[in-house]
């Protein structure tokens, strides 16, 4: 017969067993202390890459073009992006958004603007030959894409193919997973752009295929490899072989590529933890730095450089009028000015470098009847650095890193500064500035207040959702949970659900039976008011990408309140455990982006559901819901004895050899999930 509260059971020592018994099955927390989950995160970030940037002819705020081949941006904040972000270059990475806005990303294939104001807080380029991509989120929607090609408009450009590409996933609540939260992507081949000096375009992109010159751009969680993310931002270009025509006098030819001659990507990395140390902002790549001149119709090949060797140094060398006479007439002090610059001046970097000097005769031909009157003029410079330095700040300055909670940098992979300063036969001359050349520029920034806890997105729900003592009910889990399965873009596997069933604390007394479960799980009913339902073993699999989502795991447990339950609220707890493999990257396609394969994840949910509201004395009635089992159907064995004596069969004995043992009321037994 069952009674209201304070049922009696037998002996306080079968109160502390089971307490004891419930508190060690619950869950462990291994948090890192400080932690927080992703709805009280706080950060920001962004990353921009430009394959090649050319901004010519600025003169105070103005600049009469620009151009941005293969152009990528990504940011995200959890305060929104309100504020414009731009990059050293003065392309609008981001403009200011709404408040609502927590990510965005950008990708064009290129984009010209002329005439353009260089303090612009939006993008002020008016020429977008393939439309520049762009998404923000929430909501989240599929990622936008714009190709183009073949295209014609000279004589501001030319190219085969044009792609921009943008996608950004994000939740107030739920981190996105093997993703980024914000991607960018800018894509160009056979490009010819500014054909302003004869006939011979100022860029020239060699080679053919839609990756040919390509820049991506994102915003992501890694993690931390100790149960926590922290808050990464990559930009990484993939240069195309690049010609540069200087005045029409003298050609540039660059690329960068591996041994193998594969364009590998150049990626910089800012890294944040959010804890006290571990920040980081790094460089990677392989590639070779190739040179050659061309002048006078005479190709020369330059030197051919690891970058990896180049060093803190970096490599200067002056376009002086001066400098340029000393190296018609051979090694002259330019040369020694611009090895002296080097830190091993014995090394084959020196050597090359005095190749570089050399392959500047055949300029003679076309230049010297020019040098004999602009001795005293700069004509800039050009410079390859692989160090980092502080976003805005001189290439000398070291990237920010603070602790683990800030990392910031910048690179230009190559700098050609064209720019007129000096005298013309004594006469001083006001400063011009021709044309600034970026070739793989890269800059990326992340902040984190602390450490994240990332979890698996899990939901349940009860129907009907409040039940009549003498009723069942159909408790129903989702893996993941379909709202959220866009956030989600790793395989779940070997998934343990547990999901643990008793009175919400402080709202009566209601009792309880599980009836079946599907899925294979196994049910111990620890009492009439406490069961727990556990399933091992489980997979999800996510869907490839641009592919509709995969549904989720469903999970389902019938439960029976007999007739004679008091009133109160029945509360379940479902916590599911698994690791996360097989990553895609999402709309960016990076496989495993942060290194979150065999991360393990926990998620949990709590439903108060059902109420149950009791029947008035002598009106005890049972129903069911249709095809699920009666109040009175048995469990299948599951290899142990159910019911309340389960865990204390010892306590029988105790019992019958204590003859008298006295019944006491009994307290709540609650269980801690």
């Amino acid at each position: 017969m069952k009674v209201q509260h304070g049922r009696q059971v037998a002996g306080v020592c079968a109160i502390a067993l089971m307490v004891a018994a419930l508190v060690a099955s619950a869950p462990a927390s291994a948090t890192p202390a400080g932690a927080v989950p992703f709805g009280e995160a706080s950060f920001h970030g962004y990353a921009t890459g430009t394959e090649v940037h050319v901004g010519a002819l600025t003169v105070g705020t103005t600049q009469l073009a620009a151009l941005d081949q293969a152009f990528s941006g990504a940011s995200t904040s959890t305060a929104g992006l309100t504020t414009a972000i731009k990059s050293e270059t003065g392309s609008v990475v981001q403009p200011p958004e709404p408040s609502s806005v927590n990510a965005y990303g950008t990708g064009s294939g290129l984009e010209v603007g002329l005439a353009t104001s260089t303090t612009a807080q939006t993008d002020a380029n008016q020429i977008l030959l393939a439309g520049k991509a762009q998404q923000v989120a929430p909501p989240n929607t599929t990622a936008t894409t714009k190709q183009v090609g073949p295209v014609s408009l000279p004589p501001v450009a030319s190219a085969s193919a044009l792609i921009g590409r943008a996608a950004a996933v994000y939740s107030a609540t739920q981190c996105p997973i093997g993703q980024p939260i914000s991607y960018g992507l800018g894509n160009a081949a056979n490009v010819n752009a500014l054909t302003l000096v004869g006939t011979s375009p100022t860029l020239n992109t060699a080679g053919t295929g839609t990756s040919t010159a390509q820049s991506t751009a994102d915003t992501y969680l890694a993690p931390n490899g100790d149960g926590t993310f922290g808050l990464s931002t990559s930009a990484a270009d993939i240069i195309a072989p690049l010609t540069v025509n200087v005045l029409g006098a003298l050609q540039v030819v660059i690329t960068v590529r591996s041994a193998g001659g594969v364009s590998d990507p150049v990626t910089l990395t800012a890294k944040t933890t959010g804890e006290s140390t571990g920040a980081s902002v790094k460089l990677s790549t392989n590639d070779l730095l190739t040179v050659a001149l061309v002048a006078g119709g005479t190709t020369t090949p330059v030197v051919t450089i690891p970058l990896s060797a180049v060093g803190a140094g970096g490599l200067h060398i002056p376009l002086s009028t001066g400098g340029l006479t000393a190296a018609l007439d051979g090694i002259g002090g330019a040369a020694s000015g611009v090895v002296n610059q080097i830190p091993d001046a014995g090394s084959a970097l020196s050597s090359a470098l005095t190749s570089v000097i050399k392959a500047l005769n055949p300029v003679t031909s076309v230049a010297s009847g020019l040098l004999a009157n602009l001795a005293n003029i700069s004509l800039g410079s050009i410079d390859v650095d692989t160090v980092p330095h502080a976003i805005g700040g001189a290439v000398t300055s070291p990237a920010t890193v603070v602790g683990g909670t800030e990392a910031a940098g910048a690179l230009d992979l190559l700098h050609v500064d064209l720019a007129v300063t000096g005298s013309l036969l004594g006469v001083g001359l006001p400063n011009l500035d021709l044309a600034d050349l970026y070739v793989g520029h890269l800059e990326a920034s992340a902040n984190l207040a602390a450490p994240i806890t990332c979890t698996i997105p899990v939901i349940k729900t009860a129907n009907p959702p409040a039940v009549t003592a003498g009723q069942n009910f159909v408790y129903t889990i989702e893996i993941p949970n379909p709202a959220e399965i866009a956030l989600l873009s790793c395989n779940l596997d070997n998934i343990t659900a547990t999901d643990t069933i008793t009175d919400k604390p402080d709202s009566g007394d209601p009792t309880f039976e599980v009836a079946a479960v599907s899925n294979g799980g196994t049910v111990n009913q620890i009492s009439d008011t406490a069961a727990k339902v556990t399933w091992t073993g489980l997979n999800y699999t996510v869907a490839a990408v641009g592919d509709p989502p995969n549904p989720p795991i469903t999970l389902t447990i019938t439960v029976v309140v007999p007739a004679s339950s008091p009133a109160g609220t029945i509360q379940d707890v479902i916590v599911a455990t698994g690791t996360a493999e097989d990553c895609n990257g999402g709309a960016s396609g990076t496989e495993n982006l942060g290194d979150t394969n065999g991360t393990s994840l926990t998620g949990m949910y709590t439903l108060p559901e059902p109420p149950v509201t009791a029947l008035p004395p002598g009106s005890a009635t049972t129903t069911t819901v249709p095809g699920a089992p009666g109040p009175n159907s048995k469990l299948p064995f599951t290899g142990a004895i159910g019911g309340l004596w389960q865990p204390f069969a010892g306590l029988g004995v105790l019992g019958l050899g204590g003859g008298a043992l006295a019944l006491v009321r009994r307290s709540r037994r609650r269980m801690t999930p």
